[in-house]
């Protein structure tokens, strides 16, 4: 097991075995939230004034995008998640990318929405909040899917998310003993790959 902090967030990485889905029996999966990036877009920016219901004011997947969201969800699924609630931040990408991943119905959730360059005005800092505290009610059973933006996962996780990774949120189950995490740390977090 490595310890590492990356932006005051502490992220352990852990071996393959402990956390791996297809391994642990199905109600005795811990709660996981799942923290993926869009699939690929076209190039761009988004129009200044950006109306969610109108794709045209937006960047839109690219065709290779919709084929890595395709891809993306049959490996969550050959890794054995049991995904049992899908939410994706607005914007016609994210949207587009958690329907072709196959995972569920998907929930618009306006609290993973894009970010724009660090902002710390008060309502992303709220939004933010409820991002944060959708993430910490997840229970399960089975895993949260949240498509969502870089800008969104930096600024949840301290990182940037790289292509091809996915960051999975697991809360140790009450009677389980985490070594080497500090006094009241209830999560752990890994980067784990497509």
């Amino acid at each position: 097991m490595r310890l590492f902090a990356i932006g005051g967030t502490v992220v352990v990485m852990i071996g393959a075995g402990l956390l791996a889905p297809e391994l642990v029996q199905e109600d005795a999966m811990p709660a996981q939230v799942l923290l993926v990036h869009h699939a690929s877009a076209d190039q761009g920016v988004d129009a200044r004034r950006v109306v969610f219901e109108n794709c045209a004011t937006q960047r839109n997947l690219s065709t290779k995008g919709r084929v890595e969201a395709q891809a993306m969800g049959a490996s969550l699924r050959d890794l054995g998640f049991r995904i049992t609630k899908v939410i994706a931040s607005p914007f016609c990408r994210t949207i587009e990318t958690a329907e072709l991943m196959h995972a569920g119905t998907v929930e618009p959730v306006a609290a993973f929405q894009n970010l724009r360059a660090n902002a710390q005005d008060a309502a992303t800092l709220r939004k933010l909040d409820e991002a944060r505290r959708i993430i910490e009610s997840w229970h399960g059973p089975g895993s949260l899917l949240i498509v969502t933006h870089s800008s969104t996962i930096k600024a949840l996780t301290g990182s940037d998310p790289v292509d091809g990774k996915f960051v999975v949120y697991t809360k140790p189950q009450r009677d389980e003993t985490v070594a080497h995490l500090p006094p009241g740390s209830d999560k752990l977090m890994e980067t784990r790959t497509f």
